[in-house]
């Protein structure tokens, strides 16, 4: 199901060579002068990447040759602590001079919020032909991105309004097709916790292309080995 397993025994040494590994993809694209495109997606995993590559890297890359996106955002204001954008606004990308930023929602309608980001990331795409890297976390509950039923993952690329009675707010998110759009996918899964939703709903990445790479710790695999990654 994946191209690599990345196994660390401590997720801040993970951190760190994931870090390395996006910026060099970057640096590489900005040595080509071209243009470098980052899918995010929202959790609390992503923050120490985050701090790490601010703490060594941001003085390091040409941050107005790349683009970031996101695979699936809370209905939410930007502002709001909710905020997936606004997450990753405050840890990262606020420091990142002239970086171009698509957020997802900003307020208002949420099904037209939805038909205009997938006008932007059709647009993109026919333009660039794909992303760059993706970078995906795991749920409690095992899903990804704001995908949570098998209806989710079917249909043609878009960009849709999901709702699930566990979560407190609306979702909008790109679907499976959309998010095959990319050179390079990541999943991040840290903790028992995560090996044990991943256990339960591997299915659910199954649908992954066999590029992807899943990144985790020790404490993930001790829950996950009796599957055998």
């Amino acid at each position: 199901m994946f191209k690599s397993i990345n196994k660390f025994n401590h997720s801040e040494t993970l951190f760190i060579t994931l870090g390395d590994s996006i910026c060099n993809l970057i640096s590489e694209a900005n040595f080509n002068n071209k243009r470098f495109s980052w899918l995010l997606s929202g959790g609390r995993t992503p923050e120490l990447l985050f701090k790490y590559i601010k703490n060594n890297w941001i003085d390091k890359i040409n941050w107005e040759l790349v683009d970031v996106f996101w695979v699936d955002e809370r209905c939410v204001n930007i502002d709001s602590k909710d905020s997936n954008f606004g997450q990753a606004h405050r840890t990262l990308l606020q420091h990142c001079k002239g970086i171009t930023l698509y957020p997802m929602y900003k307020e208002g309608c949420f099904d037209k919020a939805a038909s205009i980001y997938q006008n932007i990331v059709c647009s993109y795409i026919r333009e660039f032909g794909t992303f760059d890297f993706t970078l995906l976390g795991i749920g409690e509950d095992g899903h990804f991105a704001s995908l949570y039923r098998k209806s989710d993952f079917l249909s043609s690329a878009h960009v849709f309004v999901n709702c699930n009675q566990i979560h407190p707010h609306k979702r909008i998110t790109m679907n499976i097709p959309l998010i095959l759009y990319s050179k390079n996918i990541t999943v991040i899964a840290l903790g028992r916790s995560k090996g044990y939703a991943f256990k339960k709903n591997k299915g659910i990445l199954g649908v992954l292309p066999i590029n992807s790479r899943l990144w985790v710790d020790n404490e993930f695999m001790n829950e996950y080995k009796s599957i055998g990654l």
